[in-house]
């Protein structure tokens, strides 16, 4: 490509990279009490993702907040963490020099849960199976088995062993009104899995891994059919919609440092993508395996991290189906969500979100910052 080309093609991606800016208007607690009515808060499910830069002593402000709004939940209340529990390459064995660190890491993550007593799930990250290298499957099962065994609260860490799932992880909330109990389903996901290019379970060839991708979309295709869509949450690190890096949406500066070629390297993670970029053919059949799985399923929720922000996506499948995907992945950095549809609400903060069910279906999403201050809720109908 000639140099002419070049800067007419870096021009054509300046213009396409300024986008439509989104206002988002601070919540309107009178629409919002109005939506819900008298309806009364039965649960409340906490997420926060890549949460692997935290500090233990002192205790990152994040985690501060986050364990003050668990503890207030008490028991109607669980917390997921979405994996990337410790940058950069997960938990090595303890000779390694970087033990030591990615240990205080994971220990202040646990350190928030002491005499919580809501449940706790840890999913795993890309930077958990060693960034993608060789002997990740074995640094995912290292750090499952240290987080269980400081937990001591049995089976948290899921799915187990690198697998990846899906696992059905009811979560029954008893009523003193009713002889009835309600159910929240979480189904867990271990993404990774999909984009992993080394060593891991149920591929021993090519072969091996195609069939068990159709397995699991089978899978998790009827455990979706089994649950009430209104109360079934899918949880996994990788997302499937996103206007953050990932999602191959960048700042203005990205075109321009350096010149040209910026714009070409932008280009080419949108048309072809990084392994752990949306576009990628890998991450691809990930994302359509998930999306089949959960067709025609109105109301469904799917949380990730994965992108160091916070952002509410909700996609309108086909006629009668909505479905909202949410991205909890500001646990403890916080970088670039360009405000374009079909984003409805983006920040990049550092901060976790929070979904809450009441009775009769209704739902909320609140996204808090590290501070503790609301900065978005919505309904999600």
């Amino acid at each position: 490509m000639r140099a002419w080309q070049l800067f007419i093609l870096s021009i054509t991606l300046l213009g396409c990279a300024s986008g439509n800016r989104i206002e988002h208007p601070a919540p309107d607690k009178n629409a919002l009490a109005h939506a819900l009515g008298p309806s009364e808060k039965i649960f409340s499910l906490y997420l926060v993702g890549d949460a692997g830069y935290a500090s233990r002593d002192p205790l990152s402000l994040t985690l501060k907040t986050l364990q003050q709004h668990i503890h207030q939940a008490d028991s109607s209340s669980a917390l997921v963490y979405l994996g990337d529990n410790c940058y950069p390459k997960g938990l090595p064995p303890p000779s390694s020099s970087r033990f030591k660190r990615c240990k205080k890491t994971l220990d202040a993550q646990l350190k928030i849960l002491q005499d919580y007593a809501g449940k706790v799930y840890f999913i795993s990250g890309n930077h958990d199976w060693k960034s993608s290298g060789r002997k990740g499957w074995e640094q995912v099962i290292r750090q499952e088995q240290y987080i269980e065994s400081k937990l001591q609260r049995g089976n948290t860490f899921v799915p187990d062993s690198g697998r990846p799932g899906p696992v059905n992880l009811p979560i029954t909330i008893p009523r003193s009104d009713s002889d009835s109990s309600i159910t929240i389903q979480l189904i867990a996901l271990d993404s990774q899995w999909w984009l992993h290019p080394h060593r891991k379970p149920y591929a021993q060839t090519a072969d091996h891994e195609e069939r068990q991708k159709k397995i699991f979309t089978r899978q998790l295709s009827e455990m979706i059919d089994r649950t009430n869509d209104q109360r079934t949450v899918l949880i996994g690190h990788h997302p499937v919609f996103s206007t953050a890096r990932h999602g191959s949406k960048f700042r203005l500066s990205a075109h321009l440092l350096p010149p040209v070629f910026g714009s070409l390297y932008v280009l080419y993670r949108k048309i072809w993508g990084l392994p752990q970029d949306i576009a990628h053919r890998t991450y691809q059949t990930y994302k359509n395996a998930l999306l089949t799985a959960m067709d025609h399923h109105p109301g469904l929720i799917y949380a990730s991290g994965h992108e160091h922000n916070l952002q509410y996506i909700p996609i309108q499948r086909d006629s009668t189906t909505r479905q909202h995907f949410i991205i909890s992945g500001a646990g403890s950095d916080a970088r670039y969500v360009k405000h374009k549809p079909p984003l409805q609400y983006g920040k990049n903060t550092r901060g976790f979100a929070e979904i809450a069910f009441y009775k009769d279906q209704l739902r909320t999403l609140t996204f808090w910052d590290y501070t503790g201050k609301k900065i978005y809720q919505t309904v999600l109908k």
